[in-house]
């Protein structure tokens, strides 16, 4: 009787095991087409439940990482690093999570944006130096006081990689004026004097230079030389100063490091996300940290 007992026992285990190897087999063969067809939640889930059956752990997290893939090709990128990022190593999962994390930077990035007021100071006094004899250039700059010229620039981002940077207009009326004012009165005593010097050659004082070119005035004297006024010359030189300023860049976005380039200058800028502003790292295209807020 015992051996009965037995018997029936092995037979009713052995039985039991082949039912829920059984199921199993089917349930795996179920999330293997659901998986062929695309289901991919489905089938994760239903591998999942398969536990350590077969391969079904592997084929869970394949679905798993189709899904995230999916998510990545949509644009969906904050979704993708989330399900990428559970997913460890698998495949190429960093990777991918890198490129989401560029998409969501890049996307950050277009858009409009002003900086903070920059000295530019030392950009108009280099500038007009270099425009001058070294002599010139201390005579007049004898008779400037300058003090800090400030002005705001701009960039436009575009979602094509490309990127535009000027001189806010407000800000460029408002530094012409006051680097005008600056330099009106020392660059007219530098005239004074180059016009007491010719007369001079010529046995002459200025006065009578003004006569013999039939003007009343050294400014007159100046705009029939030069066809433009004192006032106009400096004003054109300044704006073009400024305007050298402005540029057209492309920019790149790689591993989470932006770089803006402008022919061959390259400088790179960093996002902060939580601030939502862009500063360039003053090397390269600037001189200093320049820091830019999202337009309103």
């Amino acid at each position: 009787m015992k051996n009965i007992k037995k018997v029936l026992a092995a037979v009713l285990m052995i039985a039991v095991m082949f039912s829920i190897t059984g199921c199993n087999s089917s349930d795996y063969k179920k999330a293997a087409q659901m998986m062929a067809d695309g289901d991919y939640a489905a089938a994760s889930e239903m591998f999942k439940a398969l536990g350590d059956y077969e391969d079904s752990a592997d084929q869970a997290k394949e679905c798993d990482y189709q899904i995230a893939k999916a998510a990545f090709d949509a644009g969906d990128y904050e979704n993708a690093i989330e399900l990428l990022t559970a997913l460890g190593d698998y495949q190429d999962s960093a990777d991918l999570i890198s490129q989401a994390t560029d998409k969501i930077i890049t996307a950050k990035l277009v858009g409009n944006w002003v900086s903070d007021d920059i000295d530019v100071t030392d950009i108009f006094v280099t500038a007009f130096n270099s425009a001058l004899n070294p002599d010139s250039a201390d005579a007049i700059m004898a008779d400037v006081d300058l003090g800090t010229v400030t002005m705001i620039l701009t960039i436009e981002v575009t979602d094509k990689g490309s990127f535009y940077l000027k001189v806010d207009g407000q800000s460029l009326d408002a530094t012409v004026d006051k680097v005008l004012a600056a330099f009106q009165v020392g660059f007219t005593k530098w005239v004074e004097d180059v016009y007491t010097e010719l007369a001079a050659d010529n046995n002459m004082t200025l006065d009578e230079l003004l006569a013999y070119c039939e003007v009343d005035s050294l400014e007159a004297l100046f705009e029939m030389d030069n066809n433009v006024s004192i006032e106009d010359f400096l004003k054109d030189q300044f704006i073009a100063i400024i305007d050298s300023v402005s540029s057209n860049g492309t920019y790149t976005v790689e591993d989470g490091v932006v770089k803006l380039t402008i022919a061959s200058e390259t400088e790179t800028v960093i996002y902060d996300g939580e601030a939502d502003t862009i500063t360039m790292d003053g090397e390269g295209l600037s001189d200093g940290d320049v820091v830019f807020h999202r337009a309103a």
